[in-house]
C-alpha cells in the first residue's frame, strides 16, 4: 500500500498471509464461537442429567456409606462411570465427525484458504479425548463431592418424593441457560439466512442468464505483439459467433465479473489538482458490454473500428465517474493509463457498475478495447487470470463446449482452453462462502434448540417425578387434569422466558460481531429477535406440554400409595 503525504510517499506492508485470511478470517471466528456455544449447551445438559441421576442414586450412596464404603471409594466408582460414558461418547462422536466431515467438505467452498487439508488428525483426535477425560471428570467429582456431605440417617429415613431442593432449582437455572444460548445461536442462524437471502436477490450488473464463458491462454503461443493477438481474437470471435445458438460472443482479460481482476494507476488529465490514484480495468472486445447485458449508461460502446492504429479510447463505469468526475460528464475527457504506456486515452461511455463482490458497491473500473491493448500486460493479466470468452447463447450453455473448441482450433491450435462455467455458476460460486456460513450456523442452531428442548423436556419430566404424591394430593383434593396440564406448563414457560429474556440481551450485544458478514440486514434486525424468540418458544412450549400431558394421567390414589 502506498500513500502520499506532503509530498512523500510512504508504503506499509501486510503479510501475504493476511491477504489470502482477511475475507474468511471474521466469519471463521464467529464460526469457532458457535461450536463453542453448542459445545457449552451441551455441557450444561449433561450437567443436568448427572445432578439428576445423582439425586435418584442418593439413597443407594448412603447405603453403600453406610455399609463401610469411603468418600474416596465411592469417589473413584462415580469417577470410573462417568470417565467411560465421556469415552464412549467422545469415541461416538469421532465416527460421526469423521462422517459429517467428507460431507461437509463437499460443501466447502472453492475459495476458502487450506480447505482441502482439513481432515481429522492427532490434533483433533487429542482435543476430543482431552475434553471427554475433562467433562467425566468435572461431572463425575461434583455428585461424589455432594456425597460425602450426605446425613446418612436423615437419608435412609426419607420415603416418598421431597419438595424441590437447591440441585432441582441449579437444574432450572442450568435450562434457563440452554435456553438463553440456544437463543443467540438462532439469531445468529436467522440473520445469516436474511443475508444469503439478500445476496440472491441482488443484481450484479449484468444478466447471467444463458451466458457461458470458456477460459482460454494465449501465452506461450507465437503472438509478439497487440497487432497479432488483435487478429487471433477478430478470427476468434467471428468463428464462435456463426456457431448456431450464439446469441453474441466477447471476450474480457484480467478477470471475469464477480472477480478480482486488474488494477492500474490512473492520472486525469486536464482536471486541476489532479492526482494519480488506482483503479480497477480490464481488456474487453466490442461486444463484451452487449453479451453481458450490461447498459451503456453515455456516450458510445467499443466497435470493431477501434483498432490498434485507431486513436486510443477507454469506457469508464458509473462508480469511476462518481468518485472521479463528480458532477461533470466524463465523455470526451482524458485520462492516462500508467501501467500501459501513459498516452493520454479519450472517455468515449460510461457502461453500469457490475459488481466485484455482490455485498459490496461496485468498484471504480475502466475498460481498454482487447485490441489497443498492451501485449506485456496482456502475458502478465494471463499469469494470473486467464482470458475468458463469453457466449449469450438461446440453447443449453454445456451444450456449446466441443463447437467452441472446433471453432478455436482452427484460429489458432496453440491456444489452451479451460474447463467452460456458466455465468450463473460463476454468480454462485461468488456466494458460496456466505451459503457456507449460513448452513454451518443453521446446523449448530438446529444443535442447540434441540439440546436444549432435551434439556427443559429433562427437567420438566423430574420435576413431575419428585412431585407425583403432591400431584395426586392435589387431584385429590379437586383440582382437574386442565388445572395439573396448566401448572406444569406455567413451570416450563417460566423457564422459558427467563432463557429468552437472558439470550435477548446476550444476543444483542453478540450480533455485532456479525456485523462484518451481514448484507441488508441490521445485527439487532427486531424481526429476526422476533421470530427465532417465537421459534424457541413454541419448540420449547412442546418440548414441555409431553411430560405435562403425561401429569395429568397420574392417578391420585396410585400416587397417595407412592412408597
Amino acid at each position: 500500500e502506498a500513500e502520499k503525504v506532503a509530498g512523500q510517499v510512504t508504503f506499509g506492508a501486510i503479510p501475504y498471509n493476511d491477504m489470502l485470511t482477511n475475507d474468511v478470517r471474521q466469519p471463521l471466528l464467529v464460526l469457532f464461537g458457535a461450536v463453542g456455544l453448542v459445545l457449552l449447551i451441551a455441557c450444561v445438559n449433561v450437567a443436568n442429567l448427572q445432578m439428576a441421576r445423582a439425586e435418584a442414586r442418593t439413597r443407594e450412596i448412603a447405603l453403600r456409606t453406610a455399609l463401610g464404603a469411603g468418600w474416596r471409594r465411592v469417589l473413584r466408582q462415580l469417577l470410573t462411570e462417568n470417565l467411560l460414558l465421556g469415552l464412549l461418547a467422545g469415541s461416538l462422536g469421532l465416527l460421526l465427525a469423521q462422517w459429517g466431515l467428507h460431507l461437509l467438505l463437499g460443501f466447502t467452498p472453492t475459495d476458502l484458504p487450506h480447505a482441502r487439508n482439513i481432515s481429522l488428525d492427532l490434533w483433533a483426535l487429542g482435543f476430543t479425548v482431552l475434553t471427554a477425560l475433562l467433562t467425566g471428570i468435572l461431572f463425575g467429582i461434583a455428585p461424589a463431592l455432594q456425597a460425602s456431605r450426605l446425613n446418612l440417617s436423615a437419608t435412609l429415613k426419607e420415603s416418598g418424593a421431597r419438595e424441590a431442593s437447591p440441585r432441582h432449582r441449579l437444574g432450572s437455572a442450568l435450562v434457563e441457560v440452554e435456553v438463553g444460548l440456544s437463543l443467540v445461536l438462532l439469531i445468529g442462524s436467522g440473520l445469516l439466512v436474511e443475508t444469503f437471502t439478500n445476496l440472491s436477490r441482488t443484481s450484479p450488473g449484468f444478466d447471467p442468464h444463458n451466458v457461458l464463458s470458456v477460459p482460454i491462454w494465449t501465452t506461450g503461443t507465437h503472438f509478439r505483439s497487440a497487432d497479432e493477438l488483435a487478429r487471433f481474437y477478430d478470427v476468434a470471435l467471428n468463428r464462435i459467433g456463426s456457431i448456431p445458438g450464439v446469441d453474441s460472443v466477447g471476450a474480457v482479460a484480467g478477470g471475469l465479473p464477480l472477480e478480482h481482476g486488474g488494477n492500474s494507476g490512473v492520472l486525469l488529465v486536464g482536471q486541476k489538482n489532479s492526482e494519480k490514484f488506482s483503479a480497477e480495468y480490464r481488456e474487453v472486445s466490442a461486444d463484451y458490454f452487449r453479451t453481458l447485458g450490461v447498459p451503456l449508461r453515455g456516450g458510445r460502446l467499443f466497435s470493431r473500428g477501434d483498432s490498434p492504429d485507431a486513436p486510443k479510447v477507454v469506457i469508464i463505469n458509473q462508480a469511476f465517474a462518481r468518485k472521479y468526475l463528480p458532477g461533470q460528464n466524463p465523455v470526451a475527457q482524458y485520462l492516462s493509463i500508467h501501467s500501459i504506456d501513459g498516452t493520454s486515452r479519450e472517455i468515449v461511455g460510461v457502461v453500469g457498475d457490475v459488481k466485484t463482490q455482490l455485498n459490496q458497491p461496485a468498484l471504480p473500473t475502466f475498460f481498454l478495447p482487447l485490441a489497443q491493448a498492451s501485449i506485456s500486460d496482456h502475458v502478465f493479466f494471463e499469469a494470473w487470470l486467464p482470458t475468458c470468452l463469453l457466449l449469450r447463447t438461446s440453447q443449453s450453455p454445456p451444450s456449446l463446449r466441443h463447437a467452441v473448441e472446433g471453432a478455436l482450433r482452427p484460429a489458432d491450435p496453440g491456444v489452451a482452453i479451460g474447463e467452460p462455467r456458466s455465468m450463473e455458476r460463476v454468480l454462485s460460486v461468488s456466494i458460496a462462502f456466505q451459503r457456507f456460513l449460513m448452513m454451518l450456523m443453521t446446523i449448530f442452531a438446529g444443535l442447540s434448540l434441540v439440546l436444549a428442548c432435551v434439556g427443559l423436556y429433562g427437567v420438566i419430566s423430574y420435576s413431575i417425578s419428585r412431585r407425583t404424591r403432591e400431584i395426586g394430593l392435589r387431584m385429590a383434593l379437586g383440582a382437574t387434569r386442565p388445572d395439573i396440564l396448566l401448572a406444569v406448563i406455567r413451570q416450563c414457560l417460566r423457564l422459558t422466558l427467563i432463557g429468552t429474556a437472558a439470550g435477548l440481551l446476550a444476543a444483542f450485544g453478540l450480533s455485532r460481531v456479525l456485523g462484518s458478514v451481514l448484507f441488508g440486514v441490521k445485527p439487532s434486525d427486531p424481526g429476526t429477535f422476533v421470530g427465532a424468540s417465537l421459534l424457541l418458544g413454541g419448540v420449547a412450549l412442546l418440548a414441555g406440554y409431553i411430560p405435562a400431558r403425561r401429569a395429568t394421567k397420574i392417578d391420585p390414589m396410585v400416587a397417595l400409595r407412592h412408597e
